[in-house]
């Protein structure tokens, strides 16, 4: 699930991708239309305690997002 701001004023935030992950195996999602966005783990997933939600990444140059098996990625970006 992917939210943008859309001109409007909605927060530090102008993007932001939800990722949900329901196998038991990583899963790396790809999408064009991503590419080319600077989005990273939200701060509260970066300090997790938990080991997988931080392993959670995203490639801005091939638009995608890996995230662990039974992990919700939430992925940022504050670009204008």
């Amino acid at each position: 699930m992917r939210l943008n701001a859309n001109g409007g004023d909605y927060g530090q935030y102008t993007n932001i991708l939800v990722v949900f992950n329901a196998t038991d195996q990583q899963m790396t999602f790809t999408d064009g239309n991503l590419t080319g966005l600077h989005l990273r783990l939200h701060p509260v997933q970066r300090s997790s305690s938990d080991p997988l939600t931080r392993q959670s990444s995203f490639n801005s140059k091939a638009g995608s997002a890996t995230v662990a098996g039974l992990t919700t990625a939430v992925f940022v970006s504050e670009d204008r």
